[in-house]
């Protein structure tokens, strides 16, 4: 359950520092892209993240299925986000709220930032970055224009693949699919739920889907992992404890979250 925000400027005004700034950012895991939302502490040491809460909509399937954009966990961080920003008076800062990115800079970077070419968005690129400057949005923007540019006009006005953008040559299950596509992917149904889903072939994967992995792997954390956890959520807060159990599980933010969740029950 998301906390509202009278429960998340509680979590605020309970940190150790007066936060300077609220932030939100995308971040990714196993499971798909997901926003953190972070309150930024300013210490002699530097700037640090007082963790407010880790917002997700569903898993990267949504982007086949032509569910996203909006995507509905940046539209929720954002108006949390504000609110709590207004309600303590201080900025709010969400480098990309339209489409995921993990190339932005950091509130405390900003300064340090170039805009992508196409949407303007701060970015923080690595000199290496194929794609510098544009996103990674953006990039796949023109490559699908380029790439569209050749197409003929049948092509154009046919069925496109669910899953790339290609032009339909066939079927799986009902869906249409380029031959590419057809190629790679396969449907599975996860033996403990019955929900199916779309894998690459290639990609190794066992007989139940994500959402029943996560539950498979949080019963199996041994008893004292699950005690240490729960004591430094009750001691430190939620961010020390995630912290925790992202060193002792070597499982993503998000995961590490809701192992946090489970066992402070």
């Amino acid at each position: 359950m998301l906390p509202s925000r009278e429960q998340l400027l509680a979590k605020a005004e309970a940190l150790p520092e007066r936060p300077v700034a609220i932030e939100a950012y995308w971040d990714g895991d196993s499971g798909g892209w997901f926003v953190c939302l972070i309150a930024v502490l300013k210490t002699k040491a530097g700037y640090r993240e007082g963790h407010l809460s880790a917002i997700r909509g569903g898993s990267d399937l949504r982007i086949f299925n032509g569910q996203v954009p909006p995507w509905g966990e940046a539209l929720l961080a954002q108006e949390l986000g504000e609110q709590l920003a207004a309600k303590l008076e201080i900025p709010f800062y969400f480098p990309s709220p339209n489409h995921p990115e993990d190339d932005c800079p950091r509130w405390w970077e900003q300064d340090q930032g170039n805009p992508c070419r196409r949407c303007g968005i701060l970015l923080l690129q690595k000199h290496d970055c194929p794609w510098r400057g544009a996103c990674y949005f953006c990039h796949l923007g023109e490559v699908r224009e380029n790439k569209e540019s050749k197409w003929t006009p049948e092509e154009r006005e046919g069925p496109r693949c669910c899953v790339c953008g290609d032009p339909a040559n066939g079927t799986m299950s009902g869906d249409p699919m380029c031959l590419d596509c057809l190629r790679k992917y396969e449907y599975h149904q996860c033996s403990h739920c019955g929900v199916t889903s779309r894998i690459l072939k290639t990609e190794g994967h066992s007989d139940i889907c994500s959402l029943c992995d996560l539950r498979t792997r949080l019963n199996a954390v041994p008893v004292e992992q699950r005690q240490i956890i729960r004591a430094i959520r009750i001691t430190d807060g939620e961010g020390a404890a995630i912290h925790t159990a992202r060193r002792l599980l070597g499982w993503g933010l998000y995961d590490s979250l809701e192992a946090v969740r489970e066992f402070s029950k």
